[in-house]
């Protein structure tokens, strides 16, 4: 059985980065939902609070694992700690339309062993992010490629990542980027569709008599993690 450290791992480490982003409405009836709880299958929680804004305030990881999030006009911080002991600070800065184009983490509470990641754009669509490090050596570069509002590769050096998509399914919390992103505190990726594979994992969802995202399953070779979500709505 995955501890719950690992499987937040699995979920994390398929994304690209992540921030708040309000519920979509399909309609003008339809309620505004707010992920409040993910459960890992056999591995713990995720619970989620928001501010008075809307935004996410805070997310706790199974037990002593918390995020706390502060906003700074178009900075974000993120600030991870473990039974009160820092793990690690995130800064964002994010450009007018909330995409995150620098994002900074200190492993250390002096901030001289971090890592930075500078995001570049085509309109919002991502195309580009240059990764260097406190260690030194040569930037990591990724390209990002786009086909109809949904990023479809993503590329680094000879390794390439391809995403498909539910193409009659549109993008809401709950799917795999939103929630990962969501958690993360910053946004760099907005699809119009649900995603629904990234080479060699499959991303399955339920939904609910609401249509939101009921649950997530992410099946690998192999192995297979599941989120149930609980929703708060008005």
């Amino acid at each position: 059985m995955k501890t719950l450290k690992t499987l937040v791992l699995v979920f994390l480490a398929l994304a690209t980065t992540g921030a708040f982003i309000a519920c979509k409405k399909n309609n003008d009836n339809k309620k505004i939902c707010n992920i409040i709880d993910a459960a890992i299958v056999g591995g713990g929680d995720i619970h989620i609070s928001y501010n008075s804004d809307g935004r996410i305030s805070q997310a706790a990881v199974g037990i002593g694992s918390v995020y706390k999030f502060s906003y700074n006009g178009d900075s974000v911080i993120v600030l991870n700690t473990d039974s009160g002991a820092f793990q690690s600070k995130i800064t964002y800065a994010n450009n007018s339309s909330r995409l995150a184009t620098y994002q900074r983490t200190e492993y250390d509470q002096a901030g001289t062993n971090w890592s930075v990641v500078k995001y570049e754009y085509n309109g919002d669509e991502l195309s580009k992010s240059t990764t260097t490090t406190s260690s030194g050596g040569l930037p990591i570069v990724n390209t990002y490629a786009w086909f109809d509002q949904n990023m479809v590769a993503q590329a680094s050096g000879s390794n390439t990542t391809v995403y498909e998509y539910y193409t009659d399914k549109p993008e809401q919390s709950g799917d795999y980027f939103y929630f990962t992103q969501l958690i993360q505190g910053g946004t760099i990726v907005r699809n119009k569709n649900l995603i629904k594979s990234a080479s060699g994992s499959t991303f399955n969802y339920a939904f609910n008599s609401d249509g939101n995202i009921s649950s997530l399953e992410i099946v690998g070779t192999g192995s297979a993690s599941v989120l149930n979500y609980t929703y708060q709505c008005n």
